[in-house]
């Protein structure tokens, strides 16, 4: 462990229970301490606090302490799972970065950060949900034939050979995200054959790295009166990200393997992104997988001759723009 003094050891718990600890135990808003006060009275405030509870203090810095915050780094990663069979996909943030868990619930004063932010509860370091994961997959699945997203998920999968005339992706979606086969009426599949979506975590790469950042929102509730910035704490970009799956065979196609099920997820990871506020820029994806290996070699055939041209576009056309050109469709931006 290090010696330094703004040494934070479990930043999550840092960010949602110790900056706001007041010398009680209890949750204090700055607002509420300095509430009513003239400045020599804040003053005489915050002594008392740091006398009453020095050593807590210390140790939590008291509640403008975000810099500790902002300079953690992650010194190492413990997440060994080699001897499971995970399917892994590793994809780094870009410009502006990721926000996850803004909607959880953040008590704070006037000058920390505003909203919610998603840890792991254990290690304390930031994760993206299995449940977020599963959900974003799920977002790109049609609801019924018509839905143009029925159109989209057959085009991916064609890319890794599978007959789009083969696929039933209504019957699809229920296997992998509902664990229901539709087989003389609908029969749920066994546990340890269903998908399952761990969260995603960061690397090793990212070790002694600057991994957050924070940036505003400007609400604009009243055209009469002047905006307030709401702050946040985000991840910046370049960080890297592993996405973990426990992927099954479909029993729906015998062409979606486990591993077709992978390279479809990291097309839609790459297309819709993850986390909130994905339309202005947030949330953005950079697949750092090669290829996988594993794909029969009619399969990386076919893969290579629809995604050669889509490469070279990527960063001109997003995929909805690409898709109402094939399809004369729009699809409604996440």
């Amino acid at each position: 462990m290090t010696n330094d003094s703004n040494y934070v050891g479990n930043i999550g718990y840092y960010y949602q229970k110790l900056q706001f600890l007041g010398n009680e135990g209890e949750k204090k808003e700055w607002g509420e301490i300095s509430k009513g006060k003239d400045n020599r009275d804040k003053i005489e405030t915050l002594k008392k606090e740091i006398e009453t509870n020095e050593e807590k203090l210390k140790k939590i810095s008291f509640h403008f302490e975000n810099e500790k915050i902002l300079n953690y780094k992650p010194e190492h990663n413990n997440y060994d799972l080699k001897e499971i069979k995970i399917e892994r996909l590793i994809f780094k943030t870009t410009y502006p970065g990721l926000l996850v868990g803004s909607g959880l619930n953040h008590e704070v004063g006037a000058d920390e950060f505003k909203l919610g932010f998603s840890f792991d509860y254990t290690s304390g370091l930031p994760v993206i949900p299995g449940s977020s994961v599963k959900g974003v997959l799920r977002s790109a699945f049609p609801n019924d034939e018509k839905d143009p997203k029925f159109q989209y998920i057959k085009d991916k999968l064609a890319t890794f050979g599978v007959n789009s005339e083969d696929i039933n992706v209504l019957e699809l979606k229920k296997e992998i995200f509902d664990g229901i086969k539709e087989e003389n009426g609908d029969k749920n599949i066994r546990f340890n054959e269903r998908d399952i979506f761990f969260d995603a975590v960061l690397t090793d790469n990212n070790n002694d790295k600057h991994i957050f950042g924070e940036d505003y929102i400007t609400p604009h509730s009243d055209p009469l009166k002047n905006p307030i910035p709401v702050k946040f704490l985000k991840i910046l970009p370049e960080i890297e990200f592993e996405f973990r799956f426990l992927l099954n065979d479909s029993k729906v196609n015998d062409k979606i393997t486990a591993n077709v099920k992978k390279e479809l997820f990291k097309q839609i990871l790459c297309d819709l992104g993850v986390g909130a506020k994905t339309n202005v820029g947030y949330g953005n994806l950079i697949s750092t997988n090669l290829s996988s290996k594993n794909l029969d070699k009619k399969t990386e055939k076919s893969a290579d001759k629809k995604t050669a041209p889509e490469k070279a576009g990527a960063d001109e056309t997003s995929w909805q723009d690409e898709y109402t050109k094939k399809t004369g469709k729009k699809v409604k931006n996440k």
